[in-house]
């Protein structure tokens, strides 16, 4: 993958990530061999020579966030990839794409192109509160009716109704894998919390490339798995 970051421009990497519903969570980087988990017991750094860092606290804010952001990602692909599973409370077809996107010409384009769904849903979840109106709004390919932009939004309650967190996907390269289709390609953008109501950076912050010979949807996890060795 790649991770862009203001003006130290992008880093690539590559990492294993494991994922087991609703938010056991494992990433080891290859380049340094380190690992962020989250599982039954909280969330930790694991350093490459085994010693365990339990991220707590406000020097591990940042891991903290980026464990979140993954984690959402990793429920949001998971139902995409198997949205018979997913429990709606809400379905329409509106007529245009939402707004508060991005705004080059290139995603004006796309979003010009798709037929889009607006659903909520339950299994989008992000935060640990579970009041919130929760929504995504699906861009649709007409030629091959798979979402190419996934808007995730999360709402709070009446009266305020105020966008908590937002999260934009662009999907590509579409392959079957383990009789699921699969975004081989996912390119993430981060809100920007100084626009307001709310809105998108022009540049993804994340991309990321699956390896379909190396991805496995039915692998035999536990929750023990995400816990550190003693």
């Amino acid at each position: 993958g790649s991770a862009y970051g203001g003006e130290k421009g992008a880093h690539d990497f590559n990492a294993r990530y494991r994922f087991l519903e609703p938010n056991c969570l494992s990433i080891t980087t290859s380049e340094n061999q380190r690992t962020r988990l989250r599982g039954p017991k909280g969330d930790f750094l694991i350093e490459s020579d085994g010693r365990v860092v339990r991220l707590e606290g406000r020097d591990f804010q940042e891991d903290l966030r980026e464990l979140d952001e993954q984690a959402s990602l990793s429920r949001t692909f998971s139902k995409l990839t198997d949205p018979a599973r997913m429990r709606l409370t809400k379905l329409e077809a509106p007529a245009r794409g939402p707004d508060h996107l991005p705004g080059t010409k290139a995603m004006q384009d796309l979003v010009a192109s798709l037929d889009w769904l607006l659903l909520e849903s339950p299994d989008l979840a992000y935060s640990k509160t579970p009041r919130q109106r929760l929504e995504a709004h699906v861009g649709l390919d007409r030629e091959s009716a798979l979402p190419a932009l996934v808007l995730f939004l999360e709402i709070s309650t009446p009266p305020e109704e105020r966008v908590l967190f937002a999260q934009l996907l662009r999907l590509k390269r579409w392959e079957t894998i383990e009789n699921r289709l699969v975004p081989l390609e996912v390119r993430a953008f981060a809100s920007d919390p100084t626009k307001i109501p709310f809105g998108f950076d022009d540049r993804p912050h994340l991309d990321l490339w699956l390896d379909p010979k190396k991805s496995r949807f039915f692998a035999p996890l536990k929750e023990s798995d995400f816990v550190p060795a003693p």
